[in-house]
C-alpha cells in the first residue's frame, strides 16, 4: 500500500498543489501526482525508512465544502526506530459527495 500510487491518486483533486509555502507545484492531473509521490517516496525519503504513523493531527471545517487537517506524523525504520517526525497541512474540499485533498504542504 505504500506504493499503491493509483489509490493515493483517487484521493485527490485535480489541479492539486504541493508546497504551497516554500515551491509550489501545480499538479494537473494523476499521472503528474503520481510521479511527484514517486519521488517523494522513493527518491527524497530518509534512508531506511519501513513505515509511517500519525501522532496527532488537528481537524479544521471551514465550511460544509472545505476543510483543513494539521498532522504530526513520525517515520520509522525496520528496526521500529523513530527516524524522522515531520508535520503536514493537508486541504481537502467536498466534491459529489466525497472528500477529496486539493493542496498539501509540509510545516
Amino acid at each position: 500500500e505504500y506504493r499503491d500510487y493509483e489509490k493515493i491518486a483517487s484521493y485527490f483533486s485535480f489541479p492539486s498543489v504541493f508546497g504551497i509555502s516554500s515551491n509550489p507545484t501545480v499538479l494537473n492531473n494523476k499521472n503528474e501526482l503520481i510521479d511527484r509521490y514517486k519521488i517523494v517516496r522513493e527518491e527524497n525519503i530518509q534512508e531506511g525508512y519501513k513505515y509511517s504513523l500519525m501522532e496527532g493531527y488537528e481537524f479544521f471545517q471551514l465550511s460544509a465544502n472545505i476543510s483543513i487537517i494539521k498532522a504530526t506524523y513520525s517515520r520509522y525504520n525496520s528496526n521500529y526506530n523513530k527516524i524522522y517526525t515531520g508535520k503536514g497541512i493537508y486541504f481537502y474540499k467536498k466534491i459529489n459527495g466525497d472528500w477529496k485533498l486539493y493542496c498539501i504542504d509540509s510545516l
